[in-house]
């Protein structure tokens, strides 16, 4: 190019009339290609109803689609193993939850590692409470205890191995020194009938499905399960409350990337969920589904994710390898 048209062109540029080129490479994942969020339960439960209010906003933060998929069985084994298998450039992030933790603990030659995912934050916590059918004895978790301890063994709900319910129940077990007689139902809500009824004595059930009960009057809420109060039930104490708190397990709601992925592109959705965990609208929804805004990014939610593997592990009496 000879000077003249250097000039020409470099006046063009200073008038605004021509751009100059510029090869950056757009913001990934690409925008106008959807991230998916796989869910490794079924539609309608609480992990695929909260990550679904999440994921709606944090759409609109990053202005482009995020959709959830659901992934449900083998104890929610099937979902992370399909994220695995996927390329780790950010369009595929995988919902995690007690299951993260309690599944590597309990079983062997899995499909997945959790060593192959990074965090990306957490997001909530999910209340559970401790509740008896409305024409028990027991009107506190003492007394609960009491009942336990002096009486034959109480018949509950047992949720599965590693569950936070489960776990729960274990660790008031422990506290209290008596014994539980677990009832293994099939699946959902299945166990309510027999709750309110009386054919199960207690159990550690999710808010979400509780409230409804509590609300009725079909059962008496003894303890939330939580860190804090529900405010859909101020006046019930929490476990810690009633001088149980080291039996507290609450379930946790977060989402992980595929280890590899762009750094730069993990902290782009981090913002996305940081931002959507500010808004009140999120939060309140939140709220109704028993569910707790509890935001924490990824270094302080790996940190929770160790401390939380530990108490899992000392709660099931499993030694850790590492």
């Amino acid at each position: 190019m000879t000077r003249f048209k250097y000039f020409v062109l470099a006046s063009l540029i200073v008038m605004g009339l021509v751009q100059p080129q510029v090869h950056a490479q757009a913001p990934a994942p690409a925008m106008g290609q959807p991230i998916r969020i796989v869910v490794p339960y079924a539609a309608g439960g609480l992990v695929d109803a909260t990550a679904r209010i999440v994921a709606q906003r944090m759409g609109q933060s990053l202005h482009q689609a995020v959709i959830i998929e659901n992934r449900a069985g083998g104890n929610a084994n099937i979902g992370p193993t399909v994220v695995i298998q996927a390329p780790a450039d950010g369009r595929t992030l995988l919902a995690t939850g007690n299951f993260f933790i309690a599944n590597p603990l309990l079983e062997n030659n899995l499909a997945w590692n959790p060593k192959k995912f990074v965090p990306i934050g957490r997001y909530a916590t999910a209340m559970s409470a401790l509740v008896v059918p409305k024409n028990s004895k027991a009107n506190t978790v003492a007394e609960l205890v009491t009942l336990a301890k002096n009486g034959p063994s109480l018949p509950v709900v047992y949720a599965g191995p590693g569950n936070s319910q489960t776990l729960t129940q274990e660790a008031l077990q422990k506290l209290g020194g008596f014994k539980f007689m677990p009832v293994q139902y099939r699946g959902g809500t299945t166990y309510v009938t027999d709750l309110m009824t009386g054919r199960l004595e207690a159990g550690v059930v999710p808010l979400n499905v509780a409230q409804g009960l509590i609300r009725n009057g079909d059962v008496k809420a003894l303890a939330i399960v939580a860190s804090e109060r529900s405010l859909l039930f101020p006046n019930v104490p929490t476990l810690a409350e009633a001088g149980f708190g080291d039996a507290t397990f609450e379930s946790w709601l977060g989402f992980h990337a595929l280890q590899g992925t762009d750094p730069e592109i993990i902290s782009r959705i981090a913002r996305a969920l940081e931002e959507t965990m500010l808004d009140p609208d999120v939060r309140a929804k939140l709220t109704n589904m028993g569910a707790l805004s509890a935001y924490l990014p990824a270094a302080e939610f790996e940190s929770f994710l160790q401390l939380n593997r530990l108490h899992t592990a000392n709660t099931m009496g499993i030694k850790l390898r590492d």
